[in-house]
C-alpha cells in the first residue's frame, strides 16, 4: 500500500448526528447511499492523504469521535501517518462514487459509531463503512467493505462484502459476501456468497489451506429448522442443488478427506449435542433431495422435537414415522456416523456427475415409500425439475416434521 509520509486533519466542529454513506448492498445487487447514525458524539475527523507516487489520487476517511483506534493521536491540520495508529490508510483501487448533497458527501470511507480498530489493520480502497460496535482486527479492507452493529472481524482479508449483527468471521478471505445474523466463519475462502442464521464453517483445524465455499444457494428458507419471512429465491430448482453440490472444496479438489478437521453447520447450538463435528451444510443438497441416508444423519444429530406439519397430519404419516425413526428399528441407526457420511459421500459423487441430467428427489422420495400418486400434488418436479416455495414447504414438512421457513400450510385436499 502506498502511504504517504503525512496526513491531513480536518476536524469538524458541525454535528453530525447522521453520516451519508455509499456502501455495496450484495442482496440487493447494487449500491445504495445509506444513512447511518454516527454516536451521542457527533463530530468527525476527516483525514485526507495524497498518493506519493500518483499526486492526482486522493483519498479519504471520515473517522467519528467515539471511535476506538489503538495508538490514534491525530491532531488537526498536518500529522505523521503513525498518528493513526493501529489504522494502515492508503488507496487500492477507488471507485467513482456520485456526488450527493449532503455534508458527509465527498468523504469517502467512515468509521463511526463506537468501532474499535486494534493489530494493523488496513483500509483502501473507498465505499468502507464500519459503524456501530463492530470489531476489527488485524484485517485488509480493500474497497466496498461494511461492517456494522456488533460484528467482528480479526485476520481477514475482505472486498466488496457486507458483515453484520453478530457474524464473527476470523482468518478468512471474502469477496463479495453477505454475512449477517450469528453467522461464523473460521479459515474459509468465501466468493460471491450468502450466509447467515446460525450457519457456523470452522475449518481452522485443517492442516493447510483454506476451505474454499463459492457461490451456494442457501436461502433462508431453505434451512431446516429456521423460521424465515424473507426469501431472494420463490422456489427450489435442479439448478440450485447442482450449485450446492459444487459449494465446497479444498485446494481445487473435494472436501471429503478433511472432513475430520471441519464443522460446517446450519444449527452449531442443537448439533453439537449431539456430534462436535457436523457436516449438516456439507449434505444439505442431499437432505433437501430427500436421500434416505441425508435424512437419516439430519435425524441422528438433531434433538427430538415437536412434528411439525400443517392442518393434513395424515398425510405421508407412514413415511414421515419412517425418516424420524432412530431406533434399531431402523437399519441405518446401526451404522456409525462415520460410516453413514462414508456412504453420503459415494452418494454425493454420483449425485454431482449426474445431476446435469436431471434431480433425484421423485427417485428418493419413492425409496422412502412416496407413492406415484401422493406425488401427482408437486407439480413441476418431475417435468421441469422444479417446485415453488408453497409445495416444496409442504412436501419437507410432511416427510421430515421439521419446519422449514415460515409459511402456513393448507390441507392437502
Amino acid at each position: 500500500m502506498n502511504a504517504p509520509e503525512t496526513v491531513t486533519v480536518k476536524r469538524s466542529r458541525l454535528e453530525y448526528p447522521y453520516v451519508y454513506a455509499r456502501r455495496t448492498h450484495i442482496r440487493w445487487g447494487h449500491d445504495i447511499t445509506a444513512k447511518i447514525p454516527n454516536s451521542d458524539k457527533p463530530g468527525l475527523d476527516t483525514i485526507s492523504m495524497q498518493n506519493p507516487y500518483r499526486h492526482w489520487e486522493t483519498n479519504t476517511l471520515g473517522i467519528g469521535r467515539a471511535v476506538c483506534i489503538d495508538g490514534y493521536s491525530v491532531k488537526p491540520k498536518e500529522n505523521p501517518y503513525k498518528a493513526l495508529g493501529s489504522l494502515r490508510f492508503g488507496f487500492g483501487r477507488l471507485e467513482v462514487i456520485p456526488t450527493k448533497d449532503a455534508p458527509t458527501g465527498e468523504i469517502q470511507n467512515f468509521i463511526i459509531g463506537e468501532a474499535h480498530i486494534t493489530g494493523e489493520t488496513h483500509l483502501s480502497g473507498n465505499r468502507n463503512l464500519i459503524a456501530g460496535s463492530a470489531f476489527v482486527s488485524d484485517s485488509k479492507l480493500r474497497g466496498g467493505c461494511y461492517i456494522v452493529d456488533e460484528a467482528r472481524v480479526e485476520s481477514s482479508d475482505i472486498r466488496e462484502s457486507e458483515i453484520h449483527d453478530s457474524a464473527h468471521v476470523l482468518n478468512c478471505e471474502l469477496d463479495r459476501v453477505l454475512i449477517y445474523d450469528n453467522a461464523k466463519l473460521n479459515n474459509v475462502h468465501a466468493n460471491r456468497t450468502r450466509i447467515y442464521t446460525n450457519i457456523e464453517i470452522d475449518a481452522s483445524a485443517i492442516p493447510d489451506g483454506r476451505l474454499e465455499v463459492y457461490k451456494p444457494v442457501w436461502d433462508e428458507w431453505l434451512i431446516p429448522g429456521n423460521r424465515c419471512g424473507e426469501t431472494t429465491f420463490d422456489q427450489i430448482t435442479r439448478r440450485d442443488i447442482a450449485r450446492n453440490l459444487h459449494t465446497f472444496e479444498i485446494q481445487d479438489g473435494d472436501v471429503f478427506s478433511y472432513l475430520p478437521h471441519i464443522r460446517a453447520c446450519f444449527d452449531p447450538e442443537n448439533h453439537r449435542r449431539q456430534v462436535e463435528q457436523c457436516h449438516c451444510l456439507i449434505w444439505l443438497p442431499l437432505i433437501l433431495s430427500f436421500s434416505p441416508v441425508a435424512l437419516h444423519y439430519l435425524m441422528r444429530v438433531t434433538p427430538k422435537t415437536r412434528v411439525i406439519t400443517g392442518r393434513d397430519k395424515n398425510f405421508l404419516k407412514d413415511v414421515r414415522e419412517r425418516v424420524r425413526d432412530t431406533s434399531f428399528n431402523n437399519p441405518l441407526s446401526s451404522v456409525s456416523l462415520r460410516d453413514l457420511e462414508a456412504m453420503l459421500e459415494q452418494e454425493y459423487k454420483e449425485y454431482t456427475e449426474r445431476v446435469h441430467a436431471g434431480w433425484r428427489m421423485p427417485h428418493y422420495l419413492k425409496m422412502l415409500g412416496v407413492t406415484d400418486n401422493e406425488l401427482k400434488r408437486y407439480r413441476g418436479m418431475s417435468s421441469r425439475c422444479e417446485l415453488v416455495r408453497e409445495d416444496y414447504v409442504h412436501l419437507f414438512q410432511h416427510v421430515t416434521g421439521i419446519r422449514l421457513g415460515d409459511i402456513r400450510l393448507n390441507s392437502t385436499t
